[in-house]
């Protein structure tokens, strides 16, 4: 239903208006082409995330409509103290974050990772973010689901130590010990990538 609106509305035009006043004017008139123009200039990147964190297309497509979904029902809620984009993106993470962890029957789980101190994760060399698009994929498309959410949270989204505890339903210390074993793993995975690269080189 919200795809065939948002192909219907390509063309009204809505260019002009911020993301502030298209959330107030559908909340003024519940008029459908507002939402719409919020979904057409949303949904790819939303799609991109849910793709890049569920690695999965099927899964992501539909991770979209529920998504927007959610977004309609929880619009009247939006603080305009907020960017609409910052606020879709946090429904947008905790969707993903939530099925990846029925999808691992991890629900209830999670808590029990041991607290252990360890070194702060974001002073570790972020060797990470000096590689190629390809190899990023080549290490995302095989770390486990919620290593590899855990990891587009830190890179992609920016987001804290602290900020991504609160998306994935973790302490700080098991999520930074998440993290550093999410890195080593990945570490592993682009050491056996790149030397099959250069064997062939």
């Amino acid at each position: 239903m919200l795809l065939s609106l948002h192909l219907a509305l390509q063309a009204l035009g809505f260019s002009d208006m911020e993301d502030s006043e298209l959330v107030e004017m559908y909340l003024v008139s519940r008029g459908d082409r507002y939402f719409g123009e919020l979904y057409r200039r949303y949904s790819p990147k939303v799609y991109g995330k849910c793709i890049t964190m569920l690695n999965n297309e099927a899964e992501a497509a539909d991770a979209v409509q529920d998504i927007f979904e959610k977004v309609l029902m929880r619009i009247g809620s939006f603080r305009q103290d907020s960017k609409f984009g910052t606020w879709l993106f946090t429904i947008t993470n905790n969707y993903c974050i939530d099925l990846l962890r029925k999808r691992k029957r991890l629900r209830g789980k999670v808590g029990d990772m041991p607290e252990t101190d360890i070194e702060d994760v974001v002073e570790e060399s972020d060797w990470l973010q000096d590689q190629s698009p390809l190899a990023i994929r080549h290490i995302l498309d095989n770390l486990s689901e919620l290593d590899r959410a855990a990891l587009v949270l830190m890179y992609m989204d920016e987001m804290s130590v602290k900020e991504i505890a609160v998306q994935m339903g973790l302490q700080e210390s098991a999520t930074k010990m998440r993290l550093k074993r999410a890195r080593q793993r990945a570490k592993k995975i682009y050491d056996v990538w790149n030397s099959g690269h250069k064997a062939y080189a």
